[in-house]
């Protein structure tokens, strides 16, 4: 891999940690500014669940999971869907990039 790819790969994960932090940072500022949460007390780490959640696009539904260990469990069911969607959207990438240079000629 070359020093360019090594780049794009320190500046994806460093752009998604930069969007963790907002987004937990901006559920944050919600809850302190809303008068439930000055009622309930949110703690920090609801405002981090919250923010994972956004992230990744979960959504909140009906069903929440209410203790910590539920929380973390859906959190990481999260990002094992997008690590494999990542993974199997590589992979039909190559195969189609493999099959194109193939039908073409190109080097491989």
């Amino acid at each position: 891999m070359g020093s360019a790819g090594l780049f794009l790969q320190w500046f994806g994960a460093i752009l998604g940690l930069l969007w963790f932090l907002f987004a937990t940072l901006a559920v944050l500022l919600a809850l302190a500014i809303s008068a439930q949460a000055m009622l309930d007390r949110r703690s920090f780490g609801q405002a981090v669940y919250m923010g994972l959640i956004t992230a990744l696009t979960v959504g909140y539904g009906d069903f929440v999971p209410r203790s910590r260990l539920s929380r973390c469990l859906s959190v990481l069911i999260g990002l094992l869907g997008i690590i494999f969607t990542g993974l199997l959207v590589a992979a039909a990438v190559s195969a189609a990039t493999l099959t194109v240079r193939q039908v073409y000629g190109l080097p491989q």
